[in-house]
């Protein structure tokens, strides 16, 4: 794809991961002296070396986290070659630091805040919108009425992984094999757009982070591993979430559960089943739409407003679960067969029905464990549900 030229150095700066933004990276390194080893092992020890290695930490937590954390980027003057320096190659080393901890669920909610911030950053600036969009969709238009249109194969490969009734290709305005973008209520044609490229531009970042992992060396990865972990140390303690349950434990979740849960705290996309299926879970078992809501905080495509719109309208309705056969259908069951034995048990058709037997099993358990330590144990066998057996 031939890419517009982009002469602005302050837009390059703030969003260096640009195909246009490598010329400047490459002159800002030269003129600076940072090459990669000065940037990652400390011999960059003056202002912009140092500022640098702090930016680039900074650069992954609030992209991660999703929250802006003390540090530089309020104090950079992104006028000044100094400023575009230490923002360019804060990224080059968030990106090595990123690519050093080894972690797939890290790169892909680090290129996710990248991207997130991209397309907040173009929200405010609507005049840099179109040649962003040309970069990565090609062929876009925006009419005299402000409805953005892109080729129907280009929506086809760029929003396939955004979930709702909104994107699905039935509901789509196509004229002449164009996509048009109006306007669905909650989102402009301008915000429909950002949302297509929110995908793209994350994509695009994990595409790098990729192709710079396969070319790191192990004298690289050494420099960064203090760092990494580092990294990684603050994520844990941020990222802990305390979810109250009532009378279960995650090890008795059936694994549809708990899979879905986990894609999701790694920035992975659930489809609407699946997260139909997460809300009447947690709101059968008792979880708040507070606790609830903290689960669906790093998907791809989270909306404060409209997950917690939709949350009400699960827990209100008192939907049931999807039982196995739905979620099977839609994929959102990561069990194959033998590879559970409860989930490989006839009767066992619904989620609800894992949960419970799982229960048992721990209460029977637990018992066993407390007539041992009382003395019982020579009593004979307690009678009991014989295992698998469903209430």
């Amino acid at each position: 794809m031939q890419h517009p030229p982009i002469q602005d150095a302050v837009l390059l700066s703030r969003l260096p991961f640009l195909p246009q933004a490598r010329p400047l990276l490459e002159q800002l390194a030269e003129r600076s002296g940072l090459d990669t080893m000065a940037l990652i092992d400390g011999s960059g020890a003056n202002e912009m070396g140092i500022r640098s290695r702090q930016r680039g930490m900074q650069r992954v937590l609030e992209a991660v986290l999703r929250v802006e954390a003390d540090g530089l980027s309020d104090s950079l003057d992104l006028y000044t070659p100094l400023g575009q320096t230490i923002e360019t190659m804060g990224y080059v080393y968030a990106l090595m630091l990123v690519c050093a901890s080894g972690e797939e669920a890290l790169a892909r909610r680090w290129a996710h805040g990248e991207a997130l911030r991209a397309t907040t950053l173009l929200s405010e600036q609507p005049a840099q919108l179109e040649i962003i969009a040309q970069t990565y969709l090609g062929d876009v238009n925006k009419h005299h009425d402000g409805t953005w249109e892109i080729p129907l194969s280009t929506w086809l490969e760029s929003a396939v992984g955004i979930s709702g009734q909104p994107w699905r290709l039935v509901n789509q305005h196509i004229v002449d094999g164009k996509v048009m973008l109006v306007s669905d209520g909650n989102r402009s044609s301008d915000g429909r757009l950002s949302r297509i490229l929110l995908e793209v531009i994350r994509s695009s970042i994990i595409d790098i982070v990729q192709k710079r992992l396969a070319n790191m060396d192990d004298v690289t990865h050494s420099h960064l591993a203090e760092a990494a972990t580092s990294v990684e140390n603050e994520l844990r303690r941020n990222h802990q979430k305390s979810v109250v349950l009532t009378d279960t434990h995650p090890d008795d979740w059936p694994p549809c559960l708990a899979s879905a849960i986990q894609q999701l705290s790694d920035g992975v996309n659930v489809n609407h089943v699946g997260r139909v299926f997460l809300a009447a879970m947690a709101a059968t078992m008792g979880w708040t739409i507070e606790a609830t809501q903290t689960l669906f905080a790093n998907a791809p495509d989270y909306d404060a407003d409209t997950t917690r719109y939709q949350l009400n309208s699960v827990f209100d309705r008192g939907y049931t679960p999807h039982g196995c056969d739905k979620l099977k259908l839609n994929h959102n069951c990561p069990v194959t067969p033998g590879q559970n034995s409860l989930c490989d048990r006839e009767w066992l058709t619904h989620p609800l029905k894992y949960l419970k037997a799982r229960q048992r099993y721990r209460n029977r358990d637990e018992a066993t464990t407390y007539d041992a330590e009382q003395g019982r144990g020579d009593e004979g066998p307690t009678p009991s549900t014989p295992e698998g057996a469903p209430t």
